[in-house]
């Protein structure tokens, strides 16, 4: 074999792998999303980041108000999402650790951030009808202030 046969060979052989690798969707979103973990590395850390945010959601005692009831689907998504971001990152943040480990804490602490975000558009809302005449008040002033 000559070696440009070998090279067309190697280049032939690399384009396979690559075909079969594209083949499955799961390669193609973590490839898509920047992940350079294994896809069970992936699942893991997710379903960790998940069960963090489960497991923080539920520290308090006594009877959960209906308003985190609404928030437990938001957390759990959240989770995934913090999850996510940080199994890219988990290389940057901390070299030495596993990535499950990050993604794990990431979805742990997406609880806390739930809440403050839901807290926030509570007072917000609260306070939205004076805001907005505050607003009109500035932009469109009365006459009988001329």
């Amino acid at each position: 074999m000559t070696p440009r046969q070998v090279a067309s060979s190697a280049v032939k052989e690399a384009g396979r792998t690559a075909a079969d690798a594209s083949r499955d969707w799961f390669f193609l979103v973590m490839t898509g999303l920047g992940l350079t973990l294994s896809g069970a590395e992936f699942v893991g850390g997710v379903l960790l980041a998940i069960g963090g945010g489960a497991i923080a959601a539920h520290f308090r005692h006594g009877s959960l108000t209906s308003r985190e009831r609404q928030a437990w689907w938001i957390t759990i998504l959240v989770a995934a999402f913090a999850g996510i971001l940080a199994g890219q990152a988990a290389p940057s943040i901390a070299p030495g650790w596993p990535p499950q480990a990050i993604m794990g804490a990431a979805g742990f602490a997406s609880r806390f951030l739930v809440k403050i975000a839901l807290r926030t558009l509570g007072i917000l809302e609260d306070r939205s009808d004076r805001l907005a005449d505050r607003i009109a008040d500035r932009i469109l002033p009365d006459k009988d202030d001329k």
